[in-house]
């Protein structure tokens, strides 16, 4: 079985976004406009709804029984916002594997698309939550009860055992989802929804997998710390000399459109939208190097992403 370099997959992210710079920009583009438009019609038809997320959302710290009440009279609009969010995220994960898998095929169109593939990505992204939550539950469960029969053992020993059971939840959760990660790749590929069948190619590779995945995501926090780091100097410069207040750009105002449509929110929706397209291509670049690598080998197909130029593949 071939393998692949850790370090190398995780910055596969970063080499796409140096040879694609205006790809990543249009990708910007479009989640900007999307949290705009999207953002405008929620304040206009259910700001008051907004309102009341808002408000079921400081309850939950102090009251989470009483959050718990009052979701049936937000759930509609809870809905539509969690349908919108999914929407963007399969067409945005479709245009990132399309990318890296296809970068000839698709050239010019900053590899977006509406169709079946944005349609299997939308179904594969539900279908791993419920997964990662119903296991996600029944790891905890199992936990909680191994936990329970230790209780008689020492104080010193007790708190070491459920260290060792909460290692070992932890290592449960995260081994299946790593084995499974090629879901996309592969389903964006085979043109058919592909939600297990990545677990056969990655026997062998989970640790290098996890290393690059890990990696990536905190150099991503880093990006994105780095980021508003710059930003919250400048926001405090600008505080500083005019005394403008701009609670807007760390928490949008959804009580009127036009508070909603402030230049602070607005930046903050630029802000998100670069964060958001610069997280896609460096979080999923790892996942299609470890596909071009364990799936399509460089001696049939293109090789590992980051390895110079893509090859092109046909569609």
């Amino acid at each position: 079985m071939n393998s692949f370099s850790a370090s190398d997959a995780a910055f596969s992210g970063f080499r796409f976004i140096g040879r694609q710079p205006m790809t990543v920009l249009i990708w910007a583009s479009v989640i900007f406009g999307f949290e705009l438009v999207y953002g405008g019609l929620l304040v206009g038809f259910g700001g008051g709804q907004l309102s009341m997320i808002q408000a079921m959302q400081e309850t939950n710290r102090t009251d989470p029984a009483m959050a718990l009440a009052m979701l049936p009279k937000v759930g509609f609009i809870s809905l539509v916002s969690l349908m919108g969010w999914l929407a963007i995220a399969a067409v945005m994960s479709a245009a990132a594997y399309r990318g890296a898998l296809e970068p000839e095929a698709h050239r010019g169109r900053a590899f977006l698309h509406l169709g079946g593939d944005e349609f299997r990505m939308a179904v594969l992204i539900v279908l791993w939550i419920a997964l990662a939550l119903g296991y996600g539950f029944l790891v905890l469960f199992v936990c909680l009860l191994v936990g329970a029969l230790g209780m008689a053992l020492p104080s010193l020993l007790y708190y070491l055992f459920l260290a060792v059971v909460f290692a070992a939840g932890v290592c449960a959760v995260i081994y299946p989802l790593v084995r499974l990660s090629l879901s996309m790749p592969m389903t964006l590929r085979d043109r058919h929804l592909r939600l297990l069948e990545s677990w056969k190619p990655t026997r062998g590779q989970s640790w290098p997998l996890l290393g690059a995945y890990l990696l990536s995501a905190v150099l991503f926090v880093v990006v994105v710390f780095a980021a508003w780091a710059v930003v919250a100097v400048i926001a405090g410069i600008v505080v500083a000399s005019s005394g403008l207040s701009l609670s807007g750009l760390f928490s949008a105002d959804t009580s009127s459109l036009a508070a909603f449509f402030a230049p602070t929110t607005i930046i903050a929706a630029l802000l998100n939208a670069l964060t958001f397209a610069a997280g896609v291509a460096i979080l999923t670049g790892p996942v299609s190097a470890a596909y071009l690598v364990l799936i399509e080998p460089a001696a049939d197909g293109p090789e590992p992403l980051g390895a110079g130029e893509p090859a092109a593949v046909s569609a």
